[in-house]
């Protein structure tokens, strides 16, 4: 007992000397802890301050007499002062400061947001259990996550509150290796404690900045739709799925990023975009930015590129043998060489400037190159093409005796004057408007076109009365007026001048 006596002796006196030298101006901590005490005494202590000798002072007040016989009270009183102090800094040394760590960060899986939203849903994957706290007042609430991703594919998992007042919500499980908080209206995430995260979802919020430069172990993160002017993914060195199209993002730094497989940041204020590094790239979308030029000579693993609605002049896709889908539409490209591109299988390199264009892929299904400067048009190597938008173009020829696939053709407005469909036996929507067909050219064009039974792919709004329906437009010629219509409408053929 005299060794704890003296080992709390020694703690008094260590916080009266810290406590005497925070608070200046005092020459004698003892006069003030008596001040802040002795009322507090005499008011819940009256056995004991009933009993203190009382010398009035100059201002009226009372003050303890320095007597020895209470000095043991004085040192209670700074005991007592002393511990609410340590306690009040211990508080406020729990939240969050500029300079000091939270005290809560020392407890792994922790993950907490603002939100205002009215609703919240969540979706989970890891193991164990999930404790929440959803900052109404109500008691935290424990679940299994097996459980929740059981509620969450049937009906959903979240909570709906009385009221869209501004809350934080704390979310605590140790194995949570997944998170979905996406469209609940955040505008703050911190995630920084959940060290075995590998995957997040929290797109279509209101965030305006993301650290997860401690979420080392990250494969996949989406913040698609958010506020975000920036994005650092250097820690993340493990990301094999970076999504964060649709924000404010002015840069983007992938360099350190090797492992990327997919890569989305369309709809940003890019003007540079460099995926040197990223030679494992397999998707890459990065439409509706400000690109003037891209390099992706060393992703050769790229199967679908997505860069349309930039200021392209020129795109080189030699060494992109792989490419299976490409989309550049809406750029400034002036030439488009895909002899070597042989697996290509879409393709669209609409409201360009092209003057010329073959694609060598005898795999290409769909090809639109509409409102380019097209003169011709060589599809012959593409035998399996079934779309084929060329439309606002200057074409005078158009071979397509090759594509017996083709099921849709949209040609109008160019300067076409014959076409020849023998070969398009599979042929279902067919437009030719504003071209320069005379009626002979129409009655013969009406010949060649097939009798055949076609059922569409799907069935659209207009085809409801009619399952095998089969159209041709042929208004804006020179001779839509004077041709017989008859000749394709007996074979089947709905025509619409």
């Amino acid at each position: 007992m005299k060794k704890k006596t003296c080992i709390s002796k020694k703690k008094y006196y260590l916080c009266g000397m810290i406590f005497e030298r925070k608070i200046s101006g005092f020459a004698n901590v003892n006069r003030v802890i008596a001040r802040v005490c002795g009322g507090w005494i005499q008011a819940k202590m009256p056995r004991l301050s009933g009993a203190l000798p009382e010398a009035k002072g100059k201002g009226g007040g009372v003050q303890i007499v320095n007597n020895q016989r209470y000095k043991n009270i004085n040192k209670v009183c700074l005991f007592l002062v002393t511990a609410v102090i340590v306690a009040t800094l211990g508080c406020l040394g729990s939240r969050k400061t500029a300079g000091n760590e939270d005290v809560e960060k020392k407890i792994d899986g922790v993950m907490t947001m603002k939100t205002t939203a009215g609703v919240v849903m969540f979706g989970f994957i890891g193991t164990g259990a999930v404790t929440f706290c959803w900052g109404d007042g109500s008691e935290p609430e424990t679940w299994d996550i097996e459980d929740i991703i059981e509620l969450d594919e049937e009906f959903g998992f979240g909570r709906a509150f009385a009221d869209t007042i501004m809350r934080w919500i704390t979310i605590t499980g140790a194995n949570i290796t997944g998170f979905k908080c996406a469209n609940n209206e955040i505008t703050e995430l911190d995630v920084s404690r959940n060290k075995v995260l590998t995957a997040l979802w929290c797109g279509g919020n209101r965030l305006t900045e993301i650290d997860v430069s401690q979420n080392r172990e990250l494969l996949i993160l989406c913040v698609i739709g958010n506020d975000l002017t920036s994005l650092d993914v250097s820690w993340n060195t493990a990301l094999t799925s970076l999504s964060c199209s649709y924000n404010q993002l002015t840069a983007l730094d992938v360099r350190r990023n090797t492992a990327l497989t997919s890569l989305s940041c369309a709809a940003n204020q890019l003007t540079v975009l460099d995926v040197s590094r990223n030679t494992a790239l397999i998707e890459l979308w990065c439409p509706y930015n400000q690109l003037t030029v891209l390099d992706i000579s060393r992703n050769t693993a790229l199967t679908s590129l997505n860069c349309r609605d930039n200021q392209l002049t020129a795109l080189d896709l030699s060494r992109n043998t792989a490419l299976i889908k490409l989309q550049c539409q809406e750029n400034k490209l002036i030439n488009l060489n895909l002899r070597q591109n042989v697996a290509l299988s879409q393709l669209n390199c609409s409201n360009n400037q092209l003057t010329a264009l073959c694609v060598g892929s005898p795999a290409l299904k769909h090809l639109e190159c509409n409102d380019n400067r097209l003169t011709s048009l060589d599809v012959s190597l593409n035998t399996a093409l079934e779309t084929l938008y060329c439309r606002g173009n200057l074409l005078t020829i158009l071979d397509v005796s090759r594509n017996v696939a083709l099921r849709r053709l949209y040609c109008d407005y160019n300067r076409l004057t014959e076409l020849d469909f023998t070969q398009n036996t599979r042929l279902q929507y067919l437009y030719i408007t504003n071209n320069q067909f005379t009626a002979a050219a129409l009655d013969a064009l009406f010949e060649t076109l097939h009798d055949n039974l076609i059922a569409p792919e799907f069935i659209l709004s207009d085809e409801v009365d009619n399952y095998f329906v089969k159209i041709i437009g042929m208004g804006g010629n020179l001779g839509t007026a004077d041709c017989d219509p008859s000749i394709a409408e007996r074979k089947g053929w709905t025509v619409r001048r």
